[in-house]
């Protein structure tokens, strides 16, 4: 019962949606069982298809001319020079010293995402749990590289942070503007510091363009919900010293319904889940001589009440209990965003360059949880119906009373988002092949959450509109009757506003020592400052104890810096390479980075790549230790409580009152981790445009920040910071015992696997052709999460708290380009995965692996008709999901997957228009 009223706000709990392939105890649960089968057969089939048909029809239009592409013509992203993973000068994307992966512009577009975050998702090294956006209360779209948490994900723009507290919020960035994205799928705190533990991404932006530019983009699911809008509009220009680029965007979502998929329905039963409904109703419930009645709907209906007893009934939960889905609730909030950027660059003189960008976003987004309740009576919140209400047909106070109070409609909250970050620099050289940079990072961001409808309930109002004795009194027995005047003092303003500052400046300084006979050695030395300030503000019912759960929060103003000096060291050896600039190449960097509040951490990284075959065969590995400092709010997060029973592990389950105490704790630390890398990459020199390579990886983590689990404190199997205190009335509040689970670095993790990638871009008469298969195989994944089991495997099974661990996951892209018209076919898979049921109740489940196939096609129109009205003009049209695979069903959350290991959108249209004038 105390979950259900504590946490029965817009979160996103019990929720369901129709499910993939779901086996339990042997037994196949879905009808559908037999559709990844096909699908999967249907995908190799396209892409088979696609190349001998397209190899035959080209060739003989062509008159078969085919091969790869000459070299002059392969310059795509593999050939790319990335930006991340060191400050020094980039080294090549596929066969440096780190395991990189890059996603250009088109590739981009090919996808048909309007987000970063649906970009980032569908890369196999994704996994876990990230925040989807729209899925909850914060509006935060993020990325979870490795399944470590997205926390250990450090977000660039520009090779710069977005310098606030968490990870880089995805919709800050205009998706339209995105020039290439960079995946650096290992640890790199050695060059970024805090955060970038399990890996980076960095977001390359351009910085000019040829005039202006419009788009158009419009999508809708097949079976309703999540519908986007997307426009932009875009000025660049370029001269000799000057780089100008300028996008305004508008994106808006509708909101998907938890109705709009599955069952549409709480009660996931029918799914091997269970009856998720609640029993807290409207009209109300309630105790009577120790039996629950309601209203008898059947003889007073919507809009009316009755003062006669015998219109009452007992509860019954299979026919009265309240479902969520039904009344509105959502998974994915609707969403409205207005955002901007702007680059400048401009060349004072030949040697020096002043630069400068600016991303603005303003998004207010609604997410609806269907109706909140009240628990009114003896033991509940608010205190009995008085038999003086007016209302009260039984002549007695009345408790134990269970209510939705829906006169007041749907509930939930309404987000407002906004974000501004800007960075400032100068770079430029010295003399003597020595350059330095001097930049400095600004962040600005401010959220607002405020509850709407049947939401935000004032304590104090709700006693004094049921102890009313006229005609004004709160009505809690009828069947949504009561008039504006009735509901008059029982909401409150519940409103949380935080705000973020934070900035940072960097001064590097860079160049060359000596030269080894195989190139130059190259030297970086730098410093950085970071300041963070993270204030939070409450409305007055949240701070005078007035709201529903009597709280007092203190509004709080919280501040940390850290200092930073750091270096790198690019070492070359052994003569040319003919696939690298040298044939090894050695990279050495480290970092020492103090906290004002949480100490210090030394890191060193260290990384290797060996052409072992000229022309052919290069061999790579790395080497690092990473870290990331605890946040601000877990250091200081005040400490709050709840009473409630406990079955002591202890004493064969009997029931204690207890107290627990959860918060932060002043006194953590930050976690580090041991990243290592080693694989190989076959680019041979005879074959232009191929690249074939496989990295093994593996990462140890440790002194994990983590809330203890209750029972392994009493039992002694985690020792948190505070023991646990017991006695007769030890708090004062009849409480039998006190357990304190104050966040602790007390977890640990481990990941290893195998990433694979194939790229190769080839050519067949006049049709430019690129096929690419990335994919990560985990060999393993160990949880310790403080709840004194240990490290537990959870390698291809889905954890409720930590989300989706596949074996392994594959992407596959079949693209054409010939003449104006681009196309492409998608496969998207994730292996079968063991569901997690909580305590093992209903038993073991399997859900299906998980194959999508998407299509793409672009069409140049300006180039078909040779219009001038028309030139410019580019047609984009695309299906995801063609097969429409429906998103599995999740046994141990009772509902759909919401951390982006599955696709919520089902089979989804899309169509978009750009103009370049």
């Amino acid at each position: 019962m105390f979950n259900d009223y504590q946490f029965d706000l817009p979160l996103p709990v019990f929720r369901l949606i129709e499910t993939g392939k779901i086996k339990k105890g042997g037994t196949t649960m879905n009808q559908t069982a037999m559709c990844g089968v096909r699908i999967k057969r249907l995908v190799w089939l396209t892409l088979l298809a696609s190349a001998s048909l397209g190899h035959a029809a080209v060739a003989q239009a062509a008159g078969g001319q085919e091969g790869p592409l000459p070299a002059t013509d392969t310059a795509s992203t593999e050939d790319e020079i990335v930006v991340v993973g060191s400050r020094l000068a980039g080294g090549p994307a596929k066969t440096g010293t780190l395991p990189v992966e890059v996603i250009g512009a088109d590739e981009i577009a090919a996808t048909g995402a309007t987000t970063l975050q649906q970009v980032l998702t569908q890369l196999p090294s994704a996994a876990g749990a990230m925040k989807l956006d729209g899925s909850d209360i914060y509006g935060v779209a993020s990325i979870n590289l490795r399944g470590l948490g997205d926390r250990y994900t450090l977000v660039l723009v520009n090779g710069r942070r977005i310098v606030g507290e968490g990870p880089g919020n995805l919709n800050l960035i205009p998706t339209n503007a995105i020039e290439r994205i960079e995946v650096l799928k290992t640890g790199a705190s050695a060059v970024y510091g805090t955060d970038a533990l399990a890996g980076v991404v960095n977001v390359v932006l351009k910085k000019s363009d040829d005039g202006l530019r419009a788009s158009l983009r419009y999508g809708a699911a097949d079976r309703g919900g999540l519908s986007t809008l997307d426009g932009s509009l875009s000025f660049g220009t370029e001269s000799e010293t000057t780089r100008f680029y300028a996008i305004a965007g508008y994106y808006k979502r509708e909101p998907l319904r938890q109705a709009d998929r599955g069952a549409g329905s709480n009660d996931a039963r029918a799914f091997g889940g269970y009856d998720g409904r609640s029993d807290f109703t409207s009209p109300a419930n309630f105790d009577l001589n120790g039996v629950q009645y309601i209203l008898n709907t059947d003889r007073v209906g919507p809009g009316q009440f009755s003062n006669n007893p015998a219109d009452y009934r007992p509860f019954d939960f299979e026919r009265d209990a309240h479902d969520r889905a039904a009344w509105g609730a959502t998974f994915i909030g609707e969403s409205e965003r207005y955002s901007g950027y702007v680059s400048l660059e401009h060349d004072l003189s030949p040697s020096t360059t002043l630069y400068g960008d600016l991303m603005a976003k303003t998004e207010k987004m609604r997410v609806t949880a269907g109706s909140n309740v009240l628990p009114i009576g003896e033991g509940g919140l608010i205190g009995p119906v008085p038999a003086s209400n007016p209302y009260n047909p039984f002549g007695t106070d009345i408790s134990g009373l269970n209510l939705r109070l829906l006169d007041l409609g749907q509930s939930g909250t309404i987000v407002r988002n906004r974000e501004i970050r800007a960075s400032v620099g100068i770079r430029g050289e010295l003399g003597g092949g020595w350059k330095y940079d001097v930049g400095t990072d600004l962040y600005s961001g401010n959220q607002r959450i405020s509850f709407f409808g049947s939401a935000g309930f004032s304590s104090v109002g709700l006693r004094a509109a049921l102890n009313r004795t006229g005609a004004d009194a709160l009505n809690p027995f009828c069947n949504r009757c009561n008039t504006p005047a009735q509901l008059a003092g029982v909401k409150a303003d519940l409103t949380t506003t935080q705000k973020v500052t934070a900035w940072n400046i960097s001064p590097t300084i860079s160049g060359e020592l000596f030269d080894t006979g195989s190139g130059p050695v190259k030297l970086l030395f730098g410093v950085e400052y970071r300041n963070l300030v993270l204030t939070e503000d409450y409305s007055t019912g949240l701070q005078d104890g007035t709201d529903l759960f009597g709280r007092r929060l203190v509004p709080f103003k919280y501040s940390r810096n850290s200092k930073s000096v750091f270096g790198e060291l690019k070492i070359p050896l052994l003569g040319e390479g003919e696939i690298n600039p040298e044939r090894l190449g050695v990279s050495i960097a480290t970092r020492y980075e103090r906290f004002s509040d949480a100490g210090g951490a030394f890191v060193p990284a260290v990384s290797a790549a060996l052409e072992a075959v000229p022309g052919f065969l290069v061999l790579r590995a790395s080497y690092n230790k990473a870290f990331n400092a605890p946040f601000l709010s877990e250091l200081n997060q005040p400490e709050t409580f709840y009473i409630e029973n406990f079955n002591d592990p202890r004493n064969n389950n009997q029931p204690l009152r207890a107290r627990f105490v959860s918060g932060g704790d002043p006194n953590l630390k930050p976690e580090k981790a041991d990243n290592f890398s080693a694989g190989f990459v076959i680019k041979p020199s005879s074959m232009p445009g191929l690249t074939f390579g496989v990295d093994y990886f593996s990462i140890r983590q440790r002194d994990v920040i983590v809330a203890p689990d209750a029972n392994a404190i009493v039992l002694g199997r985690v020792v948190p910071a505070r023991p646990f205190v017991e006695g007769v009335n030890v708090d004062g509040a009849g409480s039998d015992i006190i357990i304190y689970q104050n966040l602790f670095n007390g977890g640990s993790k481990q990941f290893s696997g195998l990433d694979g990638e194939l790229s190769y871009s080839y050519k067949m008469g006049e049709a430019a052709l690129k096929t690419t298969i990335t994919g990560s195989y985990l060999l393993d994944v160990k949880l310790d999460t403080g709840n004194g089991a240990g490290s537990q495997s959870v390698r291809g099974t889905y954890d409720p708290s930590f989300g989706a661990y596949p074996r392994f996951r594959s992407r596959a892209i079949q693209s054409a380009t010939i003449g104006p018209v681009s196309a492409s076919v998608t496969l998207n898979h994730v292996s079968s995965l063991q569901d997690a049921v909580p305590g093992g109740v209903m038993g073991s489940a399997r859900i299906g692996a998980y194959d999508t196939v998407d299509l793409n096609a672009m069409i140049d129109i300006g180039k078909i008709t040779n219009s001038g009205v028309l030139g410019g003009t580019v047609l984009t049209v695309g299906i995801d999901n063609i097969g429409n695979r429906r998103s599995p069903f999740i046994l141990g959350l009772n509902e759909v997957d919401l951390n982006g290991t599955y696709d919520l959108r089902e089979r989804f249209f899309y169509v978009g228009i750009s103009k370049k004038f």
